[in-house]
């Protein structure tokens, strides 16, 4: 799980910490890392999605507020530094922030695919286009799977909660169809070899994939009452969610 703070008593011994309850120590300046404290190895849902506005906020209320399951959420999109509105520098921390409001245990940003808003309702070719030319040299779109992959083999979730490939949303499909290969190219130990032999990863097979339909389906649906009252949360699912909802908007 994502690291978030170091701190070191003296030239040789530190600590670290990040999600989960993880607690990292070394002896010898950083050189290795021995895990002290982990509360979790494994998340039962994890949330991809193209934006702050597709978040599925109401879902994780349901899986992890009213329900207890541990489960976090990964923006692929976020602000492009360099068009970026004043005011909009801090949307990854409020974006961490809302996510573990709505009971996830984290919410996290990729830095790899900064979007400006002048690009939000433009085509798939646009958008890769954009990518490819200002930060990836043509290798976008594997760039993507590459990431999708880490985070699926880091996290090891048993559901994904993703953009469906066929989105009316250019940028949701875009991601849907990523997040179909990236789920496929985990469970291959010959996909990016890298993660497993530098990194210590190993691969990992989604169970479950459910997106949104974008129109009329024969596949199967579950729904879920969010105006009923939670006897966990002391509120409705959705008036639990909106609390996070204020912090995305």
């Amino acid at each position: 799980f994502a690291l978030h703070a170091v701190y070191f008593f003296d030239e040789k011994r530190g600590w670290a910490v990040g999600d989960a309850g993880t607690i990292l120590g070394t002896e010898d300046g950083g050189k290795t890392w021995t895990t002290r404290h982990q509360g979790a190895k494994q998340l039962a849902a994890l949330a991809i999605h193209a934006s702050h506005k597709t978040a599925p906020v109401d879902a994780l209320a349901h899986l992890g507020g009213a329900e207890g399951h541990l489960t976090a959420s990964l923006c692929v999109t976020s602000p492009d530094p360099r068009a970026v509105a004043w005011g909009r520098t801090l949307d990854a921390r409020r974006y961490a922030a809302a996510m573990r409001q709505a009971g996830a245990m984290t919410g996290e940003t990729l830095w790899h695919f900064p979007l400006p808003q002048f690009l939000e309702g433009s085509d798939k070719k646009a958008i890769l286009a954009y990518w490819n030319e200002q930060y990836h040299k043509e290798s976008a779109a594997e760039e993507l799977i590459r990431q999708l992959v880490l985070t699926l083999r880091i996290h090891r979730p048993l559901v994904v909660l993703g953009e469906h490939p066929r989105s009316k949303q250019a940028l949701g499909s875009l991601v849907g169809e990523a997040i179909e290969e990236a789920v496929r190219r985990a469970a291959d130990p010959k996909a990016f070899p890298e993660q497993i032999d530098e990194l210590g990863l190993a691969p990992w097979q989604v169970r479950l994939v459910v997106a949104e339909p974008s129109g009329p389906s024969q596949a199967k649906t579950t729904a879920f009452d969010n105006e009923q009252a939670s006897q966990r949360l002391q509120m409705s699912i959705r008036d639990f969610a909106s609390l996070a909802q204020g912090l995305l908007a």
